[in-house]
C-alpha cells in the first residue's frame, strides 16, 4: 500500500494505491467500503491535529504575531472537512486562504507530517478487510 500526496495551491489530494487486496465480491465490497471509510475518516483527523496554530504539532507556523491573527484559518480547518463514500476532503475555506498558502506552504507541510499515521490508518484497514474476507 503507498499514499500519494499531490498539491496544488490549496487543494490536495491523496492518492492510495493498494496493492495485493483480494478482489471483493458480494458482501466483500461492503467490507472494503466500510473499512477505506474508516481509514479516510482517521487520515482526516491526522491532518486536522496537525492544522493549528502552534503548540504541539501545529504546522501553520504564520509569519505575523499572534496578536495580529484572528485563528479563522486554523478554525475553517475544522468546519471544512467532507466525507462520503470513498472521498474525504479537509483544507480551510476563508476567503483569504489562497492569500496566505502563497506566502507559507502550510498544506504540504500538514500532508507530510501526517502522511506515516496515514499510511498506518490504511495498513491497518487492509489488514482488517483482509482478516474480515477470510472469515475470522
Amino acid at each position: 500500500m503507498q499514499t500519494i500526496c499531490g498539491a496544488g495551491l490549496i487543494n490536495m489530494v491523496i492518492k492510495i494505491e493498494v496493492k495485493g487486496l483480494p478482489k471483493a465480491f458480494g458482501k466483500g465490497k461492503f467490507i472494503v467500503e466500510k473499512e477505506a471509510n474508516t481509514a479516510i475518516k482517521a487520515s482526516l483527523f491526522e491532518v486536522l491535529k496537525r492544522s493549528s496554530d502552534g503548540g504541539r504539532g501545529g504546522l501553520f507556523r504564520f509569519k505575523t504575531s499572534r496578536s495580529q491573527r484572528t485563528g479563522r484559518l486554523a478554525l475553517s480547518m475544522r468546519t471544512n472537512i467532507v466525507t462520503k463514500n470513498l472521498f474525504g476532503s479537509i483544507g480551510p475555506n476563508v476567503t483569504y486562504d489562497d492569500k496566505v498558502h502563497r506566502k507559507n506552504q502550510f498544506m504540504p507541510r500538514i500532508f507530510k507530517a501526517s502522511k506515516r499515521d496515514i499510511d498506518k490508518h490504511f495498513q491497518q484497514s487492509i489488514e482488517r478487510i483482509t482478516r474480515r474476507l477470510a472469515g475470522k
